[in-house]
């Protein structure tokens, strides 16, 4: 089934109230969106989105001229198509911009290929469950007051959910986070509570603060320390008690497998966007399968 048109949108959607995400106030969600469209009409969608306005125009661009490539190509080649724009695009690659650029893509291409079958993504990559496990993570970030991340937890409480991860910065005393948890833990005595870093801590300061923190029953941490700081990882995973989870800044297979291949994590979590879209995530979701690592998705397409 050849691939008749490719449209490449960008959208600059208002976020519902101002946040801060990884030291950065947010007020809109910039997304990009792909639409494939195959010689008998079916439509694909693929999306990103970006909290940040940073290179969003030239990522823009570089999706258009990468969805340019597809026009003509059978859509159900999604291996061949993924090798197309990678290999067109390797000066800027590996990862990082390229994968970015190609996610939309990717996902847009897996969307015709389901609709095509008249199945979900999920069955034609072979799932057996119409669940998982899911977290909220909206709404909970450091900056917020106590009272206002109550509320927040309430509603998430009240929509279904019972787990929740919350963010950190930057700290030089712990005392002040382990509260807010028991707080949330005294208001909702069986909500599970993930704990995000964001890479914010040194070594020294993850293994105290991890120590302080497995008093708390949190189920996993994320991302304590930079996260190409392999060894530094294992030994956090080796000594604390709390799974140590990370992976969402990895962008291409190998990171992934240096990473599963040191065993420097607990739980590897992959953003379909960074790593590329479908394709490469089912490849790192198999390699994490078969070292027995558990699996989490980050952003999309959550």
């Amino acid at each position: 089934m050849k691939i008749e048109s490719v449209q490449v949108e960008l959208l600059k959607v208002p976020a519902n109230m101002l946040y801060e995400a990884a030291g950065h106030s947010v007020s809109h969600n910039w997304h990009i969106l792909s639409r494939i469209v195959v010689e008998d009409g079916t439509e694909g969608i693929g999306w990103l989105v970006n909290t940040r306005p940073a290179f969003i125009y030239p990522l823009y661009e570089a999706t258009k001229e990468l969805g340019d490539l597809l026009v003509g190509e059978n859509v159900y080649k999604n291996e061949y198509l993924y090798g197309l724009m990678n290999s067109y695009g390797n000066w800027v690659g590996p990862g990082g911009f390229l994968n970015m650029a190609m996610s939309s893509l990717d996902i847009a291409v897996w969307d015709v290929k389901a609709k095509l079958a008249g199945q979900s993504v999920s069955n034609l990559l072979g799932g057996h469950s119409n669940s998982v496990n899911s977290y909220a993570s909206d709404r909970l970030w450091y900056s917020m007051p106590i009272e206002e991340l109550l509320e927040s937890a309430k509603q998430h409480v009240a929509a279904g959910h019972s787990r929740i991860k919350l963010r950190i910065g930057k700290v030089d005393d712990i005392s002040e986070q382990i509260n807010r948890i028991n707080r949330l833990k005294e208001e909702y005595e069986h909500l599970d509570i993930m704990l995000d870093a964001t890479e914010s801590w040194s070594l020294s300061e993850a293994r105290s603060f991890g120590e302080a923190l497995s008093q708390t029953g949190i189920i996993w941490l994320e991302d304590p320390i930079y996260h190409l700081d392999l060894k530094g990882l294992r030994v956090l995973k080796d000594n604390l008690s709390i799974p140590i989870a990370g992976g969402e800044h990895l962008y291409t297979f190998e990171s992934f497998r240096d990473t599963v291949d040191n065993s420097s994590l607990d739980v590897v979590i992959i953003d379909l966007s960074r790593v590329g879209g479908v394709t490469p995530w089912i490849k790192v979701a198999h390699m994490c399968e078969s070292a027995n690592i558990l699996l989490a998705g980050h952003v999309l397409p959550e």
